[in-house]
């Protein structure tokens, strides 16, 4: 790659961070085939390579022999924090979780700004396993055994271990893991192996490229460049840039990482989540409009919804209808709160028994939307009670 691509290209790279970070702009103005900053104030000369170089999105590290969690961006090291002797294994989505990756072993969990959370949880039973990196899907958590060669894949919470796929060869041959959401498949990085490799989720090997050296540890994907990141191995503090067709980009070093061993590598996964929440039940307190003495009754609804990534979706109601005409002269609901309304009950001459039909709507941090329908009778018209007040309907509810 020659000067002035890697220029443009890093440059570009500045002003979508800077947009996401609400930094003053940059204005461009092209050039011949240069393009050139317009400012006006004085910048390093052209944006240095101290704004330019360095991985665009934070990058989480873990130097397990030091007892340390580093975050860099850019030429910065931003962030760093004491974490349990020999945790390697990193694993980013939404927060931070690390493992020893050795069985009987505590993991633990952070957030993303260091500060500890949840409750620590013991490494699952896996003869032979020993995992140095992690990887996400923002679903589930992935690893690779430095020992078996192979991938293994884990609930959110480093629970459950289930092998994917074994690719043979020597023990620590490889010890870097990436998650590529392009194609659901994995990056790994050799140890003993000059190479970095690209599987689908299978076992297929999709593509290979050789790097200059072993020793490739931390292997990351960047989702702001879509491009590789790994540390060498063979010199602490130093970091390299791959493209996924194996072209050297840049390097980074951080001198206050040279006396650090980093092994594990991620960057933060936000996943693209386009399913809707899920309502498992709905209930209402009263569950009866009783009796129709033509008050105004408060209902508070409970809902409890699940989504695949939003821990806490948001219901709230939407809409009120009737199947009777509108009261002329009072209202026969009101919307009060999120979760509760007043509802009239009342009876009616009509011989269709009166219905109110409320809309709950619940919403994740996505903006995805699931809605249901309550229905609510405020007296059900059977047989001889149609205006008997002393009896008490069977049923007033039902969910669509």
């Amino acid at each position: 790659m020659d000067w002035t691509t890697s220029y443009v290209r890093r440059t570009l790279e500045f002003m979508v961070l800077s947009l996401k970070n609400k930094i003053p702009s940059v204005a461009l103005t092209a050039k011949g085939s240069i393009i050139l900053p317009v400012v006006p104030v004085l910048l390093p000369l052209l944006l240095s390579a101290a704004v330019l170089a360095g991985p665009v999105s934070p990058l989480y590290l873990t130097a397990g022999q030091q007892n340390t969690l580093i975050i860099v961006q850019g030429t910065n090291v931003i962030k760093s924090w004491d974490i349990p002797n020999n945790s390697y294994a990193i694993s980013v989505m939404g927060t931070v979780q690390l493992s020893v990756g050795a069985s009987g072993f505590l993991d633990s969990e952070y957030s993303l700004d260091g500060k500890a959370i949840g409750t620590d949880s013991t490494f699952p039973n896996v003869p032979g396993t020993l995992i140095c990196d992690g990887a996400s899907d923002g679903y589930y958590r992935y690893a690779w055994d430095f020992t078996q060669n192979r991938v293994l894949r884990f609930n959110s919470n480093w629970s459950n271990p289930q092998p994917l796929f074994a690719i043979g060869g020597t023990s620590d041959d490889f010890i870097g893991i990436a998650f590529d959401p392009s194609n659901n498949s994995f990056w790994v990085s050799g140890w003993n192996k000059s190479e970095i490799r690209n599987y689908s989720s299978t076992g297929q090997l999709l593509t290979a490229f050789p790097v200059s050296h072993d020793k490739i540890s931390a292997l990351a994907l960047d989702p702001a460049t879509g491009t590789l990141w790994a540390a060498n191995g063979n010199e602490w503090g130093l970091f390299e840039e791959y493209s996924k067709t194996g072209a050297l980009l840049s390097t980074q070093y951080y001198p206050e990482l040279s006396g650090m061993n980093v092994l594990g590598g991620e960057f933060n996964v936000v996943p693209e989540d386009s399913t809707p929440p899920t309502i498992e039940s709905l209930s209402a307190t009263p569950n009866v409009l009783w009796p129709p003495d033509n008050r105004m009754v408060c209902v508070n609804l409970k809902v409890n919804a699940v989504d695949n990534y939003d821990p806490s979706p948001i219901s709230r109601i939407t809409q009120v209808t009737s199947n009777q005409p509108r009261n002329r002269f009072f209202q026969d609901w009101k919307i009060t709160g999120p979760l509760s309304v007043n509802l009239r009950a009342e009876v009616f001459e009509s011989a269709k028994p009166p219905i109110y039909t409320i809309t709950i709507e619940t919403t994740d941090e996505s903006g995805n939307v699931h809605q249901l329908q309550l229905m609510s009778l405020s007296i059900p018209l059977s047989e001889g009670c149609r205006h008997d007040k002393t009896r008490p309907p069977d049923r007033i509810k039902s969910i669509q």
